[in-house]
């Protein structure tokens, strides 16, 4: 998981229904942001892994289908279990993603977006200044929340 939100992005560029396996964000993660934020040696350790899209644990909303993804957003369950409490969720926003659009608050901490649905199938779930996770979530053309990438390494290669 990336230690900074690093980008703006819009979950999806319009506002419809969507999953994580049908949103603009996961293309743009698996096409131009791994073509061009890693070179060749790096690609070579980044797994292709298997995301289980769940629907949402407050609200219902449907997950969508399973996905196998080079690079990923947490999902609402991954965001909570990985971390002990919610400062270890804060993420500040870097230079670029300030400059893109990434609201941040006077700390420099962004709210990043899940790739879990919010409680409606044109929204999606983030994490928010402080760490908490917001299961209802904006709607999914929001484009001040940031983007903090997740990916799993093959050390062995």
């Amino acid at each position: 998981l990336s230690k900074y939100v690093l980008d703006a992005k819009s979950y999806n560029e319009e506002w419809e229904d969507v999953t994580w396996e049908t949103s603009d964000i996961r293309q743009w993660l698996n096409n131009e942001f791994y073509t061009t934020a890693f070179n060749k040696a790096e690609k070579a350790k980044i797994q292709t892994s298997l995301i289980k899209n769940e629907d949402n644990s407050e609200h219902g909303t449907s997950g969508g289908n399973d996905t196998e993804d080079k690079v990923f957003l947490l999902s609402e369950k991954e965001a909570e279990t990985l971390f002990s409490n919610n400062d270890e969720r804060i993420a500040k926003a870097t230079e670029y993603a300030e400059k893109s659009g990434v609201y941040v608050n006077e700390e420099k901490a962004a709210c990043w977006w899940l790739r879990s649905p919010g409680d409606n199938s044109y929204s999606a779930a983030v994490v928010d200044y402080s760490g908490g996770v917001h299961r209802s979530g904006p709607n999914v053309y929001g484009s001040d929340d940031g983007v903090r990438p997740a990916l799993h390494l093959n050390l062995q290669s």
